[in-house]
């Protein structure tokens, strides 16, 4: 764990009452943006570190303290990959003509 993980993982706070937003998270940390902040979790997630995020108020990270926290946690993720793989389709679908030119008609 690196130094500024430590720093991140200082910052998180027991359950999900305590969610803190990446932004507020990143000012603390003084960071311009929140994106060390998100390549930092991702890492402690790597670690099992239990972090999650939430997208229900309050909104933000926070250590997993309960398994209905990690379930429902688990379950907004799966809904937002469904709706990612729906999305893909659809732009697939609308951009066919573009990934996939026509041929070439010959004149004769």
């Amino acid at each position: 764990m690196t130094v500024f993980e430590m720093r991140v993982l200082g910052q998180l706070k027991l359950g999900h009452a305590h969610a803190i937003p990446g932004h507020l998270l990143a000012k603390r940390l003084e960071l311009k943006n929140d994106r060390g902040i998100r390549l930092a979790i991702r890492s402690l997630l790597k670690q099992r570190q239990p972090i999650l995020s939430s997208v229900r108020s309050p909104m933000g990270y926070f250590i997993a303290e309960t398994q209905s926290e990690v379930r429902e946690c688990l379950e907004t993720l799966h809904k937002r990959l469904l709706e990612d793989a729906r999305r893909m389709r659809d732009i697939k679908l609308a951009g066919r003509r573009l990934l996939q030119p026509e041929q070439l008609k010959l004149e004769v």
